[in-house]
């Protein structure tokens, strides 16, 4: 699976965590909507934050 952007967050948290990712930072994944919840893998930050136009 390639690069996938995350677009129009808008819990405020989730947000500000989001822009303080650096590029090379590394993250989990996780998946909350599942059977099972949690972290279902890792991820590596390759751009930084850019404004979408959807968020608050």
């Amino acid at each position: 699976m390639g690069p996938e952007k995350w677009e129009c967050v808008s819990n405020l948290m989730a947000r500000d965590n989001l822009k303080a990712m650096k590029k090379g930072d590394l993250a989990f994944f996780y998946a909350s909507n599942g059977e099972d919840p949690g972290i279902v893998g890792t991820m590596e930050v390759v751009e930084e934050a850019t404004p979408d136009g959807g968020t608050v």
